[in-house]
């Protein structure tokens, strides 16, 4: 359920590409009250949608993603130049 109140409404771009993928379920903000828990309850209520969902988020998802952002940030910072220091 993305928020509205973010900027450039990123948060509901984020989730289309998962829609668009059959990898998750949208509910907006403006409809939770009347759609959120009939929702929760279709998948939770269907083992073959929470099957199709799970495989379907599994193949989007990186799971080196946050080794592969420290060493480019490492990397970065090695070629970035080195600040001057003050002689004492």
């Amino acid at each position: 359920m993305p928020s509205p109140n973010v900027a450039e409404d990123h948060q509901t771009k984020n989730a289309l590409a998962l829609v668009d993928k059959n990898a998750a379920r949208l509910v907006r903000d403006a409809e939770a009250v009347e759609t959120l828990l009939p929702e929760v309850f279709k998948v939770l209520e269907n083992e073959a949608l929470q099957f199709s969902l799970g495989e379907n988020i599994r193949h989007l998802g990186k799971p080196q993603a946050a080794s592969l952002i420290a060493a480019t940030v490492l990397e970065l910072a090695a070629d970035a130049p080195k600040p001057h220091k003050p002689k004492k």
